[in-house]
């Protein structure tokens, strides 16, 4: 049994939901989503070519990859009806969103630590300009 394959259950009747969208809506979607999961997967390659970006460079493009299949799956969709596509596809989607949040988090991690260097940083310039001799000598 795969990994997607886990993630599905016997859902009760009182648990399921039903909706209606038009199949333009779902092709759109699917080749927008495409071009996000393409651009995903080359930003994450170009974060990966510097040491510090590897760790979100990665969850890019694992992200980017879960799209891809995402839109694999509604296009299946499209052309089999098979509902269980439309399933297959949320699973690819939780797994987009899943990395994404841990890139976010990673960068927002790094960007702390970038502020607080600069502060450290800039503190330290200013304390040695103050502490050398030449410094508001009159």
């Amino acid at each position: 049994m795969d990994e997607n394959q886990q993630n599905y259950r016997v859902v009760p009747e009182e648990e399921k939901i039903y909706f209606s969208i038009d199949r333009d809506t779902i092709s759109t979607t699917s080749k927008w989503a495409k071009f996000q999961a393409i651009l995903n997967i080359i930003c994450g390659a170009f974060t990966c070519i510097s040491i510090i970006g590897i760790p979100v460079g990665i969850f890019l493009i694992l992200s980017g990859m879960n799209l891809l299949r995402a839109c694999e799956k509604l296009g299946n969709y499209l052309n089999t009806n098979d509902m269980g596509k439309i399933a297959e596809s949320y699973v690819e989607l939780k797994g987009f969103f899943k990395n994404r949040g841990i890139a976010s988090i990673i960068k927002i991690c790094f960007s702390i630590i970038g502020i607080l260097l600069y502060i450290v940083i800039f503190a330290a310039a200013i304390a040695a300009y103050m502490g050398s001799s030449g410094a508001y000598s009159y």
